[in-house]
């Protein structure tokens, strides 16, 4: 996330990548990857990212809030793959 940090999307995206070209089942690398294309304003691909990331890795953290931030358009909101309770962690169904 360095690149990210130093506002280095393209750098980012690169580095997320490769690797995933060494382990495509990475959810982290989908997460970073979706973190670097949403920097770019690539938000329909971002997401993409995130719910790939997020099936990958179920109960990975932060994944759910970025799927449910609306983007400067709005046009690519969605909604959480998972509710939210109101102290901010995801919700459990119970049966």
């Amino acid at each position: 996330m360095v690149y990210l940090n130093q506002n280095r999307p393209q750098d980012a995206k690169d580095m997320f990548t490769q690797l995933l070209t060494q382990d495509p089942d990475s959810a982290e690398g989908h997460y970073g990857l979706g973190l670097a294309l949403a920097a770019e304003d690539n938000h329909q691909a971002a997401i993409e990212e995130y719910k790939t990331a997020t099936r990958l890795d179920p109960q990975a953290a932060g994944i759910d809030y970025d799927l449910g931030v609306p983007t400067p358009s709005s046009k690519c909101m969605t909604t959480p793959s998972r509710p939210f309770s109101k102290s901010g962690k995801t919700a459990t169904t119970r049966s």
